[in-house]
């Protein structure tokens, strides 16, 4: 059960059911209800049945319960289908009285009314647009509050709830532009910065509001950077490191010393068979950061492919100055020393490998530097 469902289940106390007979009348109409009864809320019940015949009962106080059951979500209820049928008997334009309902309740700051509204609305109709554009929003504003609140796990759950919400919009409507401004600041929360950077470009092209337009100008102006490092290392996963190479060296003007651009550039540089530049880029991002340990690594390795095995073993050793317990590091060292027939250096790096990260390989070249002592 997710953390709406279970703030709302409690709501279930708040209502009760009358049972109306036989050709019992709801305000001056007749309905077929036998034998089903109504839902209504507690505390209306005595004020709908007061100063009445006990045969007739305010309509009004029928469709709040059926809105309030629909709301908080008892879809179980067994007689869910028939209360839906109901209340669009009684009121063909239920749909936006519910969500004139909901609007008010948001304008007045009631979060929990708004909410038993619209999700009874999108009980009645699922592809309601402007519902669940609402519903994203109320959930957007409770998760919100939750992580202000510190409750981080409950806060998230509400917010991808939201994201989902904002995203079946745009399954339905592939032009309702006030998604796609939300969902950008969905993604940039997340992290994800291509797709912040796609859907705020869908939002430009479909939205006619100027003043938000230029917003989403200026936002898309904060995290071109993002862009471009996420785009690169998109394509360093797929080994295109020419076009990630493109994108990468964007950001070098203005994060001359971060690791993680130099990294980046050393890797594809190294993807590109241009070991120099490589190995350049390798050592401006050990400079920054001497405690990453993939730095190390992955220079080792390139000294190694170009046979400087001394080079790679310095750089191993180098990286294990500042960290003690990586296996990869000691292990590749040891793989190094196996080259140089240095048998029992390479074997004491290796069981240490072994005790770290008692893996297979390990304990194969343990078994052979055994056999070669």
């Amino acid at each position: 059960m997710d953390y709406i469902a279970k703030m709302l289940k409690k709501k279930t106390e708040d209502l009760s059911f009358i049972q109306i007979k036989n050709n019992a009348q709801l305000k001056d109409k007749v309905y077929d209800m036998v034998d089903i009864p109504l839902p209504i809320l507690t505390n209306s019940l005595i004020q709908a049945v007061k100063g009445r015949d006990d045969q007739e009962i305010d309509l009004s106080k029928v469709i709040d319960g059926i809105i309030y059951l629909l709301g908080i979500g008892d879809a179980d209820f067994p007689y869910i289908d028939k209360y839906k049928i109901l209340i669009r008997k009684i009121s063909p334009e239920i749909e936006e009285v519910i969500l004139f309902k909901a609007m008010d309740s948001f304008k007045e700051g009631d979060i929990e009314s708004n909410l038993i509204s619209i999700r009874a609305l999108l009980s009645l109709n699922p592809d309601h647009v402007k519902a669940l554009f609402q519903y994203a929003i109320v959930l957007e504003t409770i998760g919100k509050s939750l992580l202000e609140k510190e409750d981080i796990d409950g806060g998230e759950e509400v917010l991808r709830l939201s994201t989902l919400n904002f995203e079946r919009i745009l399954d339905i409507d592939k032009e309702y532009s006030l998604a796609y401004y939300k969902l950008g600041y969905h993604y940039r929360y997340l992290s994800q910065y291509i797709k912040t950077d796609l859907i705020w470009g869908k939002f430009l092209k479909f939205s006619s509001d100027e003043l938000l337009k230029e917003e989403i100008r200026e936002e898309l102006d904060v995290i071109k950077d993002e862009v471009n490092f996420e785009t690169a290392i998109s394509y360093i996963s797929y080994s295109d490191y020419k076009k990630a190479l493109d994108f990468i060296l964007k950001l070098l003007p203005n994060h001359e010393e971060s690791w993680n651009v130099n990294y980046l550039i050393g890797k594809c540089y190294n993807g590109l068979g241009q070991t120099e530049s490589a190995i350049e880029y390798f050592n401006a991002a050990i400079k920054y950061n001497v405690e990453e340990s993939d730095l190390y690594n992955d220079l080792g390795v390139l000294y190694y492919n170009i046979g400087e095995i001394y080079n790679a073993i310095t750089t191993f050793t180098e990286g294990l100055k500042y960290n003690q317990e990586d296996y990869k590091l000691i292990f590749n060292r040891s793989l190094m020393y196996s080259v140089l027939e240095e048998y029992e250096k390479a074997l004491e790096d290796a069981k240490r490998a072994y005790e770290l990260n008692p893996d297979n390989s390990i304990a194969e070249q343990i078994k052979w530097l055994e056999e070669q002592i």
